[in-house]
This record gives structure tokens, sequence and C-alpha cells, in this order.
């Protein structure tokens, strides 16, 4: 995209694991607690409602690509509909293969189960609003010039010097 300044290995690290990735984090962690032992079909729900998310996110980023593409002339092979098709539908392997959809929907959840899901569902989707909250904050009081880059921090660490 044109962003990729120089920024040092440690910086990268600090960034990483900074309170501002802090939810990335959470919804990494979230989901391997979301599935870790759990029931088959509530692996299957905590599946679909990443695949539904990354959906929702995904059309949105392709618009957003597609509209930067035409104001820079530029590629951007992440933010387009290509991406989009790509990502659409992995958990049925083929995004047209009829046969695995409608066998999905042919699966029976006990109440207990579709409680699980649901709850499961709502947690995972909590996640990834909180993660982009946290993105809308980190990038709205962010240079462009210098993404991962806390000013205060390197002032403070001139001064220690």
């Amino acid at each position: 995209m044109g962003f990729n300044p120089f920024v040092r290995f440690t910086d990268v690290l600090k960034f990483l694991w900074s309170k501002e990735t802090q939810a990335a984090r959470y919804v990494a962690y979230e989901l391997v607690i979301s599935a870790f032992n759990k029931d088959p079909m509530l692996k299957l729900a905590a599946l679909e409602s990443v695949e539904a998310t990354g959906n929702v996110g995904f059309s949105i980023f392709a618009k957003v690509g597609q509209e930067l593409q035409e104001i820079t002339h530029q590629k951007y092979r992440y933010f387009s509909k290509s991406h989009l098709d790509v990502e659409m539908g992995h958990i049925y392997g083929e995004k047209n293969n009829v046969e695995q959809f409608l066998y999905l929907q042919t699966i029976l959840l006990t109440p207990d189960q579709r409680t699980q899901a649901f709850e499961l569902v709502e947690k995972i989707f909590d996640s990834f609003t909180e993660l982009l909250n946290q993105m809308m904050i980190y990038v709205s009081h962010k240079s462009i010039d210098q993404p991962f880059i806390n000013q205060s921090f390197y002032q403070n660490q001139l001064a220690i010097k």
C-alpha cells in the first residue's frame, strides 16, 4: 500500500505486545479457548462465527480497497474483491459446494448445544468488535508517517539517556 516505513525489529515487537494490540491477542486467545476441549458442534459454531465475521469484514475491505485503487491507481491484493472471493466459504472447502452447504443445514443441536453455541458465537463476535474498536482508536491517534512509534515513548527514552 506504500505505507512501509522502516521500523526497527524491537519497535515492532514492542508494538505487537503493547496495550494497543491487546485486543488482537485477546481474540486469538478467545478463539483457542473457545475450541479447546469443546464438542465438535461447538467448534463448528466457532469456526462459522469467525467465517461470518471475516465475510463481513472482507466485503467492506474490498469496497474500501476499490475506492483506494481508483484514487491511487495501485492494486491492493488483500483489500480487493479477489481476496474476498478466496476468503468466502473456507469452511465449505468450495464456495459453490452446495452438497456440503446442504449437509451443514441438516445438523441438529441439542438444546444445551444450542445455548452453548449462541453464547460462544456472541463471545466471539464481542471479541472481534472490541478488536475493531481498539484498532479504530489506534489509527485515530497515530501518524501515517510513524504508525508504530509512540512519540511519548521516544521522548522518554531520549530523556533517560
